[in-house]
C-alpha cells in the first residue's frame, strides 16, 4: 500500500472496504442469533446467547463503518462528469 500518493491511498482503501464489509456482514449474519416472533422467546434468545449477539452486533458496526469508504469510492469512480448525480444517489 503506498502512503505516499493520496489518490493511490485512496482507490486501495475504498477497494479493499467493498471487498471487506460484505464478508464481514455476512460473518455478522452467520454469528447472529435467530429472530423470534414473541417477545419472551426473542428475549430468552438474547440472554442465552449475549456474548453471540454482542459480537454479531460488533460486527455490523463495523461493516457499517465500512461502507463509508466503499460508498464514497464508488461516487468518486464517476468522475467529474457525474458527480452530482453521484452524490444524489448517497442521499436517495
Amino acid at each position: 500500500m503506498d502512503l505516499s500518493n493520496p489518490n493511490s491511498f485512496r482507490r486501495q482503501v475504498a477497494g479493499a472496504a467493498m471487498i471487506v464489509m460484505p464478508l464481514v456482514f455476512v460473518l455478522a449474519e452467520l454469528l447472529h442469533a435467530r429472530f423470534q416472533t414473541e417477545a419472551a422467546k426473542q428475549l430468552t434468545a438474547v440472554a442465552d446467547n449475549t456474548g453471540r449477539w454482542y459480537a454479531a452486533h460488533a460486527l455490523i458496526l463495523l461493516a457499517l463503518a465500512l461502507a463509508v469508504p466503499a460508498f464514497l469510492g464508488l461516487v468518486h469512480l464517476l468522475g467529474r462528469g457525474r458527480t452530482a448525480l453521484g452524490h444524489l444517489s448517497l442521499v436517495a
